[in-house]
């Protein structure tokens, strides 16, 4: 007699994440993204995670007591094993940090289950002798698409309703750009589109996160919130940065002026949105959580990444490490509907020249950034190359790529202020 096989299940797996997800209820959030309460093989799992849903979406205070009521309401408490199942799931991890991927071992075996019940009816249609070969093919071509359905499949959308809603967005004033960047940038670059990543490159020291910071300064002063995810520096050096920004009294008198300085801060962020900051994300999927959280938590609808060689993608060489992050930022920015703003070393290549006018070519790590970014920006400092250069506080923005609006002006001049830490130009203040 055969043997019957288990379909495939790792009941360990399962009980950690639910434990995980009991331990922080934040990370209900990030576990609803990758499996549902089906995926689970045992089916009091399932509706504990069922519960876990119910109660995250209502904004409960979530911990045992409140998800035993719950399980309770349902009628679910005795069927599960009471309190001592539920303890046993919080002593399963000691910590949640690894919630993400124990759902993605529970999906995985979810998928390989619904696989295999796909591939038996094949096999029993396929063995039947009174079905004919047209009826075989037609089971085979349902089977092929029941498979399909276990993969993530993307938005299928009707051209012409799409164009329909452009044109009505077109008549309503709604522009298909928004102005989220300083003045001069926005006007050179036509705006920017949610869904886009802007790749903005730079050599060490030359304002390329000033330009970023004030960037999303700006995004807030009209309603965007921003997150900043800073890995070359720590909050408090931004936060520096930015007090160096909007007020006028030197450094050396701060210590001297605080209460001024507070004057100062309180008027400039009274009427914009929050810009928050993570720091220390470390990798690549440490951002992407940051980014998830900063969007369910705060709205954040523009993100800054200083800088993309500072993640640590997946890969084993450094262009394969960098071209993980280049692609998970801009998928980051699609999945959340962002702008997404990359920051990015150049090459030393271009200090050698005569002339430091950058190429695409000088992204370092070029393939992937140049293929993933919907516009390519270069921030230049020209006397940090040369410091007999005639005007010292002469700075330029290039504009090498812009894959949907093309580029108009390629080279934005503007001024550099390293007292007050921010670009100025000709154009409408942010202030």
């Amino acid at each position: 007699m055969t043997e019957q096989k288990l379909p495939p299940q790792n009941l360990k797996a399962e009980q950690s994440v639910l434990g995980s997800q009991i331990l922080d209820a934040r990370k209900i959030d990030s576990v609803s993204e990758i499996i549902t309460p089906a995926d689970f093989y045992a089916d009091v799992n399932g509706k504990i995670q069922k519960a876990l849903n119910k109660l995250r979406a209502a904004g409960a205070e979530i911990d045992v007591v409140v998800l035993a009521n719950q399980l309770d309401s349902t009628g679910d408490f005795k069927d599960i094993g009471g309190d001592s199942y539920l303890f046993q799931l919080m002593e399963s991890v000691p910590h949640a940090e690894h919630a993400e991927y124990y759902a993605k071992i529970v999906k995985d075996h979810a998928r390989r289950r619904q696989q295999i019940k796909v591939a038996q009816r094949l096999m029993e249609s396929a063995y039947d002798a009174t079905a004919d070969h047209d009826e075989i093919a037609a089971v085979a071509i349902k089977a092929a698409d029941d498979l399909a359905q276990t993969q993530k499949a993307g938005s299928l959308l009707v051209m012409s309703e799409v164009v329909s809603r452009f044109i009505g967005d077109l008549e309503k004033g709604v522009s298909p750009t928004v102005r989220v960047m300083i003045p001069e940038i926005d006007q050179a670059i036509g705006g920017a589109c949610p869904g886009e990543m802007i790749v903005l490159a730079g050599r060490p020291s030359h304002g390329k996160s000033l330009v970023a910071l004030q960037s999303l300064d700006f995004a807030a002063a009209n309603g965007w919130p921003g997150l900043v995810i800073s890995e070359e520096m720590l909050a408090l050096s931004l936060a520096s940065r930015t007090v160096s920004s909007i007020t006028t009294i030197p450094s050396e008198e701060w210590m001297r002026s605080t209460d001024r300085l507070r004057f100062d801060a309180r008027e400039h962020f009274a009427e914009r949105a929050k810009v928050v900051i993570a720091e220390n994300c470390r990798t690549a999927s440490g951002a992407e959580k940051a980014i998830a959280a900063a969007v369910r938590q705060y709205g954040v609808r523009i993100v800054a990444v200083d800088y993309a060689q500072l993640l640590k993608g997946d890969g084993d060489a450094e262009h394969e490490r960098i071209g993980d992050v280049s692609q998970r930022m801009k998928a980051m920015a699609l999945k959340h509907n962002l702008i997404v703003i990359l920051l990015s070393q150049m090459n030393r290549g271009i200090e050698l020249r005569d002339e430091p006018t950058p190429t695409l070519a000088d992204l370092r790590g070029s393939g992937s950034l140049e293929q993933d970014a919907d516009i390519v920006l270069f921030s230049i400092w020209p006397w940090k190359f040369n410091d007999q250069y005639p005007d010292p506080l002469e700075y330029r923005i290039y504009q090498a790529k812009n894959r949907s609006r093309g580029i108009g002006k390629a080279i934005t001049e503007m001024r550099i202020n390293p007292a007050r830490q921010r670009i100025e130009g000709s154009g409408p203040s942010w202030d």
